[in-house]
């Protein structure tokens, strides 16, 4: 399956735009790996809660947990993705040696919708902007402290419409400060 808008946001967030971070991608984003959040510290499939597809840490704690969606945009599966995140306790990656990231105190989550191919955009926006304001009424949870919804199509991001690029990296440099 072809995931063009996940490779084209992976290709923007990279070690040029947030330096000073370490970036795990899932493999849709231009990857290697599967971005697994687990509850506890141990890597077991009763354990696994979700996976993401772009994790930033910083000193060795995830600041910022990114979700994009090309195809799933209904509210179940927008807030399921949160709400999986937000109640898991960190990465782990490796199978005999594990390496684990726990989650930092103060966390961001960004989730980032393509409107490439919506019948109605304009509605769906507008549900968007819903639920991005309801998942803040609910906030902190866990530690998760700040929720992003950005939206737009592939060339929107591209070519920086309405500083759609810009206003992405901003948002996720001062959240992994």
């Amino acid at each position: 399956m072809s995931h063009e808008f996940h490779e084209m946001i992976g290709s923007i967030i990279n070690k040029d735009t947030i330096p000073g971070c370490e970036i795990l991608k899932d493999s849709a984003c231009g990857g290697e790996e599967r971005v697994t959040l687990f509850c506890r510290k141990m890597k077991h499939d009763e354990t696994e809660y979700c996976e993401v597809d772009i994790l930033i840490s910083k000193g060795n704690e995830i600041r910022v947990i990114i979700e994009i969606e090309e195809s799933e945009d209904d509210p179940n599966h927008i807030f399921g993705k949160f709400l999986s995140s937000a109640l898991s306790m960190c990465y782990i990656h490796g199978d005999k040696t594990w390496t684990i990231i726990e989650k930092g105190d103060r966390i961001a989550f960004i989730q980032i919708m393509s409107t490439d191919g919506l019948d109605s955009p304009t509605i769906k926006k507008e549900q968007w902007r819903n639920i991005e304001q309801s998942i803040r009424t609910i906030l902190p949870l866990g530690n998760i402290n700040r929720y992003y919804l950005f939206y737009g199509m592939k060339d929107d991001f591209e070519n920086n419409k309405n500083h759609l690029k810009d206003d992405l990296i901003e948002t996720i440099t001062h959240a992994s400060l």
